[in-house]
């Protein structure tokens, strides 16, 4: 595994997943296509759900990802499931384990904005209120005041424990020179950076 984005979404995942796609790499974003080994029928599985079942089995939480260069976003909060890996450090030190050069990227955009794309997102908000994610509690989730400090706070919790970490990058999503930055950690020309999967409401 080349990348693993630690963002959470509406950060801009759906852009650096196109970027990747568009510079020849093979990325997951939410969900990917798995064949079962029995049947040999192709259906779709949530990226998280992969992470957690392999890891839960005591290996590499990218067992059925490796097909992969990156993973762009690995969360789901789709009811019944509600997982995470972005935000578990166990999780994500297993895959630093088996992945000792994987770039483990921060993909920032500001906190108000990423809350307001949020509260704005389809039901997005509803799912959050009913399934929840690490830390959020009910203060956090019942205001745009709460997700802002929810989403500052895993910002600050992945510089705190990857912070000192050689092959951890953090880029903004709105820093003029995101694909640069991007394109040098990864060692990768990036050919194509712009907006995807826009919020029109």
């Amino acid at each position: 595994m080349r990348l693993f984005n630690l963002g959470l979404p509406k950060s801009g995942t759906t852009t650096l997943h196109t970027a990747l796609v568009k510079s020849g790499l093979n990325s997951a974003h939410w969900k990917f296509r798995s064949a079962d080994q029995g049947t040999k029928k192709i259906t779709r599985r949530f990226v998280g759900e992969a992470i957690y079942s392999s890891y839960l089995t005591g290996g590499d939480p990218l067992a059925e990802l490796t097909q992969f260069d990156a993973i762009t976003q690995p969360d789901v909060i789709m009811p019944p499931l509600s997982l995470w890996p972005q935000m578990d450090v166990s999780v994500l030190s297993q895959v630093r384990e088996h992945h000792p050069t994987c770039l483990f990227l921060m993909l920032t955009r500001s906190p108000e904005k990423v809350a307001d794309s949020m509260l704005r997102w389809s039901d997005l908000h509803e799912r959050l209120k009913k399934r929840r994610a690490p830390g959020l509690s009910n203060w956090h989730v019942s205001s745009r005041e709460g997700l802002v400090a929810w989403i500052s706070s895993h910002y600050d919790n992945m510089r705190d424990t990857f912070g000192s970490d050689k092959r951890f990058l953090e880029v903004d999503i709105a820093d003029h020179d995101a694909s640069e930055k991007l394109s040098h950690a990864l060692g990768v020309e990036i050919k194509w950076w712009g907006k995807a999967n826009v919020n029109t409401i």
